[in-house]
């Protein structure tokens, strides 16, 4: 079984991939994968990744519902119960075939199903994760400051505001709960570069709705805005404004300016 998982060709999916309701539960199911790579973590890694990206496993249930909306991710990730599933929409011959019977939730036809690699074991096995969020009692809003900022000036840009940067999480709870909709990719706390969609349009990644993904870029070299999340209660920053640039005078390096120094100063 190990070995048919080998075989598949993993399916990139640059600007992401649309999901919708899990269920009876407000919420939604995100697949995930940290910045070392696909097929990575193991359950007890599964469950670790999702908590810390503000979600838990997704139920069998969860996942068959997002299919069912249309989920369609061509990777295996783990579930609660311990199984590994994925979702296939529309099927394709390295995503489990382009017909016939699929084991497990959700079955499977010509019109695709849930793709049920069975219990796997979970401390020996690696896959990707299929996590679930439904809170978001804060919110998530984009900081576009005066220009883009690697990612060690991201927690800086979201404390000027008295915010931290948005977990994955959080940015799907708030694309799909509260409608959150940018066509600019910003850094999340893992990391990772996304954004939104809610209405799809031309030069935004595709005719679905979804959360795209620019995967994981370089940390000190890209330069991105951030999604920031604000909790609720969470005191206003300081009196005054802010601006952006080298506190006292430094941040050279090899004649040039070091743009990991960019960071919010009072102004």
């Amino acid at each position: 079984m190990k070995g048919k998982l080998q075989e598949l060709k993993v399916e990139e999916k640059p600007v992401g991939t649309a999901l919708d309701n899990a269920g009876d539960q407000r919420g939604v199911v995100f697949p995930y994968h940290p910045r070392g790579g696909r097929y990575k973590l193991t359950f007890t890694e599964a469950q670790r990744a999702c908590a810390e990206q503000d979600g838990i496993l997704a139920s069998a249930e969860q996942l068959h519902a997002a299919w069912r909306d249309g989920l369609d991710w061509c990777n295996a990730g783990w579930l609660r119960d311990g199984s590994v599933q994925y979702p296939v929409s529309q099927p394709r011959e390295p995503c489990g075939g382009l017909g016939g019977a699929s084991a497990g939730t959700g079955g499977g036809t010509a019109s695709g199903g849930v793709r049920n690699y069975g219990y796997r074991h979970n401390a020996e096995e690696r896959y990707d994760a299929f996590c679930f969020t439904s809170n978001l009692p804060g919110r998530v809003f984009f900081l576009k400051p005066l220009r883009p900022v690697p990612f060690s000036g991201a927690a800086r840009a979201c404390a000027a505001r008295g915010a931290a940067v948005a977990k994955v999480g959080q940015l799907f709870a708030a694309w799909k709960l509260q409608l959150l909709d940018r066509c600019t990719a910003g850094w999340l706390a893992d990391g990772s570069a996304r954004y939104p969609i809610v209405n799809p349009r031309a030069r935004c990644g595709g005719r679905r709705p979804g959360v795209r993904s620019l995967g994981f870029p370089d940390a000190t070299r890209r330069l991105f805005g951030v999604y920031c999340y604000r909790a609720p209660g969470a005191p206003d920053p300081a009196p005054g404004g802010w601006g952006w640039g080298w506190a006292g005078g430094g941040g050279w390096a090899g004649g040039a300016r070091d743009p990991a120094a960019w960071t919010p100063l009072r102004v």
